[in-house]
């Protein structure tokens, strides 16, 4: 079955960071998502092609560098590419020094604009306390 795939980096989330996810989707399409960084794999699931399911939530601390999402999507119905949209934020404690980088994606695989076909929020922090 053809299928589509795109890489997001997930440069702001670094090793020894503790991180947090969660991930689900709205498709009817068969979405893969892999979450992964230079030394380790925190997510490789599927939705099976089976809408209003959470694909992954996890807590880790962050073993190498490079942090990347792979997302294949089986048969994309009606568009050619995927289209995404990624919102990295950052947390300030309150003298302004930064302590974690995170990230919302929502993602559409059809024509129909909603961006609700996979969505994963993403969080690192520098303690676990």
């Amino acid at each position: 079955m053809p299928s589509t795939t795109r890489e997001i980096l997930l440069e702001n989330i670094k090793k020894d960071y503790y991180m947090i996810w969660e991930m689900s989707t709205n498709a009817g399409n068969k979405i893969n998502v892999v979450l992964k960084d230079s030394v380790e794999t925190y997510v490789n699931n599927s939705s099976e092609g089976t809408p209003h399911k959470v694909l992954a939530e996890g807590y880790k601390k962050v073993a190498g560098n490079n942090m990347k999402l792979a997302i294949e999507v089986e048969n994309p119905t009606a568009a050619p590419s995927l289209n995404f949209v990624v919102l990295p934020y950052s947390v300030p404690r309150p003298d302004g020094v930064l302590v974690g980088h995170g990230y919302n994606i929502m993602m559409e695989d059809q024509v129909d604009g909603d961006f609700n076909d996979l969505i994963i929020f993403v969080y690192a922090c520098k303690s676990n306390v």
